[in-house]
């Protein structure tokens, strides 16, 4: 019987002690801030684009703040993209007939976030666009991620329409204990 003990119990030690301890895994919101721009004035209807503009964030206090280095970032996904008209002409959406969200990175080609196709005519000055699944780990470790809009108008811009973009996006990541 003390022999049987004896063996339970280098088993027991044998097993806990060739345990690893698990990863822990993280989630939280890359806040970017706002992106304002201008739709200017056109005397036709077609596409366009928005010139590219970096997004505001600072990854070291982010990272920092949720006890993760930038190397144990597995992933980042987009969670939300929203496009808001800011004049004060009751401009709306229903002049446009579809809007895309692009990110790009130095050394990275750029890759599509979201899209709105079609965009309804209901007199609507904010819209959420619908989002991708794309994977954009490399985008976030590179020194700098840029953002630009695209999109199509069914007729012509009559005035400057200030513009605003909110763009967030969830870190995922693992802290090896």
């Amino acid at each position: 019987m003390k022999l049987k003990n004896l063996l339970l119990s280098m088993c027991a030690v044998a097993l806990i002690s060739s345990c690893t301890k698990e990863d822990l895994k993280v989630s939280f919101d890359l806040p970017t801030g706002q992106i304002d721009f201008v739709v200017k004035q056109t005397t036709q209807a077609g596409a366009m684009q928005i010139d590219a503009q970096d997004l505001q964030y600072n990854l070291d206090s982010v990272c920092k703040a949720n006890s993760i280095s930038k190397d144990q970032i597995t992933s980042m996904k987009i969670k939300e993209v929203f496009l808001d008209i800011l004049d004060n002409n009751n401009t709306t959406f229903d002049i446009v007939n579809w809007a895309e969200a692009y990110v790009g990175a130095t050394g990275k080609a750029d890759v599509l976030l979201a899209a709105k196709k079609p965009i309804g005519k209901d007199g609507v000055r904010t819209i959420s666009l619908d989002l991708k699944d794309v994977e954009l780990v490399d985008y976030i470790k590179a020194n700098q991620m840029s953002f630009y809009a695209k999109g199509e108008t069914n007729g012509p811009v009559k005035t400057d329409v200030p513009m605003r973009a909110r763009v967030k996006f969830t870190i995922t990541g693992q802290i090896v204990e």
